[in-house]
């Protein structure tokens, strides 16, 4: 508690200085706007579409059950092409495919000049998730626009990010990061010098977001679930990333006065998308918090889709005259 003096007055006059408390005021916490901040990228996409000479042409493998064409993952990459006038194609594969196959479909894909951009959704079927890398790696660099081999991890590790391509060069970041980069960039956060704690090691978010923060000159810790005396870790931060996919995991009391929290884990709770962080507890102690749902997961799919047009750009150079189908705001 602050302790203050009424006047040094008192103490010329030898009277004993009486303490007035002050009120202890919590920061108000500004929650990051994810589905406001799509809309908006998604504007300058479908913009930026009508000048490429080509229409950008994505492919997208999911697998049945929790990955397939009703999941709200690929609903809303769905929704968001057909915003902007991307082509879709969709291969529905039996989560009992093999490899083998999978790798076969995957190199018949690679070699379809017209494809711009490939997704393999994750996650994957656990027989398959033992060879993830072999198979992610089969996607080349300037198709990969989910950024999810490990090639795209050593670039982002040296700030090699950046692809020279027929018509010009195309820079991507995973999209996860890229949503991050969005909303430090818009608040004009200067990240050289603050501690950043990642909690989780995941390839979607830990791994690629500690590589991008030690490029912008942040002190990053990295730390998980079983981390040693987790709040210490996160209360010194000035930036906390949560991806860890546990829920509740990240309380106010672990975080510190003033901080910026993107809660970027998903979990279902009775139904309900929830996030790793505990946002009653931590409203009113952060600056700033992504929230789930609504805060990274939106733009992340936004993301995706610039990183699409970035390299069908790269790759076809523009053109000014070709429309996209539909005039309609994006519902």
């Amino acid at each position: 508690m602050a302790v203050s003096y009424s006047s040094s007055s008192s103490l010329r006059r030898g009277k004993t200085p009486r303490a007035r408390r002050s009120a202890v005021r919590l920061p108000q916490t500004r929650l990051l706007d994810g589905r406001t901040a799509a809309v908006s990228v998604l504007a300058e996409l479908r913009e930026e579409v009508m000048r490429i000479a080509k229409v950008p042409r994505l492919a997208i493998l999911h697998f049945d059950d929790a990955a397939g064409p009703g999941s709200p993952f690929i609903r809303e990459k769905l929704r968001a092409c057909a915003h902007i006038g991307v082509e879709v194609r969709q291969y529905a594969l039996s989560k009992q495919i093999s490899a083998t196959a999978l790798s076969a479909r995957l190199n018949q894909l690679v070699h379809e000049a017209h494809l711009d951009g490939i997704v393999v959704q994750l996650p994957l079927p656990p027989e398959l998730d033992r060879n993830r890398h072999g198979i992610l790696r089969i996607v080349p660099e300037d198709r990969d626009v989910d950024c999810l081999s490990e090639r795209w991890l050593g670039r982002l590790q040296t700030g090699r990010i950046t692809l020279k391509l027929l018509h010009g060069e195309a820079t991507l970041l995973p999209p996860v990061v890229g949503a991050i980069a969005y909303f430090i960039e818009k608040e004009h956060i200067a990240l050289s010098g603050k501690r950043v704690t990642i909690v989780g090691w995941g390839d979607l978010v830990g791994k690629p977001a500690a590589a991008w923060f030690l490029r912008q000159r942040a002190t990053v810790t990295v730390a998980t679930t079983q981390s040693h005396d987790l709040a210490a870790v996160t209360g010194s931060a000035d930036v906390i990333v949560s991806g860890a996919g546990r829920t509740r995991l990240i309380t106010g009391s672990m975080v510190k006065k003033g901080a910026i929290v993107f809660d970027v884990g998903t979990s279902s709770e009775g139904g309900t998308l929830v996030g790793d962080v505990d946002r009653e507890s931590v409203e009113g102690k952060a600056a700033l918090l992504s929230p789930v749902p609504g805060g990274i997961g939106p733009l992340t799919v936004a993301m995706l889709l610039r990183n699409l047009i970035v390299v069908t750009e790269g790759r076809s150079g523009r053109k000014t005259s070709r429309r996209v189908p539909s005039d309609r705001a994006m519902p």
